[in-house]
């Protein structure tokens, strides 16, 4: 597993026991953290248990692969048959921080605000806009 030392806060965590990687940009943290709170209680409360398998950045947007740890290709028998209707719940959560995230300056974590550049609408943070077209 692939995990850069400033994310060592997961490391250890149960939650990323068969995760691949981990490489977001800082400042979107906050909502990672967000994410890993609230799949911590969905877990506690649905009486399941989903991890992480992939967290990145692919093309520019911030992308959250997820696996119920219950689950084995060995022996389909132990999922849940509850697993459909609670990745369900999980996808459009991780729409929601997707969402969230693509509206966070992945340099400074402030909001985006949205602008009309050669008749398009676009997305950009104030504070870095030559930064963000680098990226």
């Amino acid at each position: 597993m692939y995990i850069p030392n400033k994310y060592n806060p997961y490391r250890d965590h149960s939650l990323f026991v068969h995760c691949i990687s981990i490489e977001y940009p800082d400042a979107w943290h906050h909502l990672i953290e967000e994410f890993v709170e609230w799949i911590e209680m969905f877990n506690v409360k649905n009486k399941c248990f989903f991890g992480f398998a992939q967290i990145k950045t692919k093309f520019g947007k911030l992308t959250i692969y997820m696996q119920d740890y219950t689950a084995s290709w060995e022996d389909p028998a132990q999922w849940s048959n509850d697993t459909d209707k609670h990745m369900t719940s999980i996808n459009e959560k991780i729409t929601r921080i997707v969402k969230k995230a693509d509206g966070t300056c992945r340099i400074c974590g402030r909001q985006k605000e949205e602008i009309v550049i050669n008749t398009k609408i676009k997305m950009i943070c104030f504070k870095h806009p030559e930064e963000l077209r680098k990226i």
